[in-house]
């Protein structure tokens, strides 16, 4: 019982401090409008000595106990001012990772920039999927983390706003803030399925695609941007650094069209799926294919940059 309503006000305190967050920016600072300052269990320990002292200098008139809680006190409001300083000379930003597949764990990077003359120390970021990062950030400094974010659907996903906290300086006091970043990492969809490629446009009633073996040589062309890196003939290019690309006859029978209609999976995301299975396939065959789904049609190519072109597509596919 105490746990579930431990977690709820937490819940209730968590939205009202992103109600109170500006729009996601290119940059974000903490602000003193958004930053927040508790006291942790060590503080309140030492708020209750500091009590207990007073009243016993009171009690027996001692001018050096007063005094020396005075002293503490002014101490601790120090360490309490230092650490809210601490917190506030930073400044984040963030770029997207590289894209990865629904369930994988992606990668924000997010740069740590300190522009005052004293460093920030004891820093630290927690991360989306519950880590925490700690570091310290030299004067006019920089330092760069790789946050990950759990993945559970494609498309593209924003970065959740960040939590950075510091107890520097006496520890006495927690003080954090949340920030609002706008980078956004591309998520592709889960690959599942049959492994086994649909059949090519012009193909032989062979149960396969076409590929380089089944093919008789029928000479070299120059490299175009697209050709499989399975099709350069590296001889050629060690003897004159121009790369060529080997040619089999039946060659153009060999475009192979994935379409969504092809695809056994009755539920659409399934479908999509499967599709990203098949690209990831051809992609290791070497072959040229081509994409097809309901108002979108790539053109078939090769290459790396051919398959982020339609593992985008399947991403984005029917999200707004």
């Amino acid at each position: 019982m105490g746990g579930r309503l431990t977690r709820r006000l937490g819940e209730r305190l968590r939205r009202w401090q992103f109600r109170r967050l500006p729009p996601p920016a290119a940059e974000a600072r903490p602000s003193p409008r958004s930053s927040y300052v508790l006291p942790t269990g060590y503080g309140l320990l030492f708020a209750a000595v500091l009590y207990v002292m007073l009243l016993a200098a009171l009690n027996y008139a001692l001018n050096l106990g007063l005094l020396w809680v005075f002293w503490l006190t002014g101490v601790g409001l120090l360490g309490v001012l230092d650490g809210y300083r601490n917190l506030l000379r930073v400044r984040l930003s963030a770029a997207p990772g590289r894209p990865v597949f629904a369930g994988e764990t992606g990668y924000f990077l997010v740069a740590v920039e300190n522009d005052s003359d004293r460093p920030a120390r004891a820093l630290r970021l927690h991360a989306p999927d519950g880590s925490v990062l700690c570091f310290d950030v030299p004067a006019r400094g920089r330092r760069e983390l790789r946050v990950p974010v759990p993945t559970a659907r494609r498309g593209p996903l924003p970065l959740p706003p960040l939590r950075l906290d510091t107890r520097a300086p006496l520890y006495i006091v927690r003080c954090w803030t949340w920030l609002a970043l706008d980078a956004r990492l591309l998520v592709y969809p889960r690959p599942a399925g049959s492994r086994r490629l649909p059949q090519p446009a012009g193909g032989t009633g062979a149960s396969r695609p076409r590929l380089d073996g089944d093919a008789d040589f029928d000479g070299l062309r120059r490299y175009r941007p697209g050709d499989p890196p399975s099709r350069i003939y590296w001889p050629a290019v060690a003897r004159s650094g121009e790369k060529q690309v080997k040619v089999f006859r039946g060659d153009g029978e060999g475009v192979l069209w994935l379409d969504a209609a092809l695809a056994p999976q009755a539920d659409w995301e399934q479908r999509l799926s499967q599709l990203c299975r098949w690209v990831l396939a051809a992609q290791r065959a070497g072959l040229r294919w081509g994409l097809r789904l309901p108002g979108v049609t790539v053109p078939p190519a090769a290459g790396a940059a051919h398959r982020h072109r339609c593992l985008t597509v399947l991403a984005c596919h029917g999200l707004d």
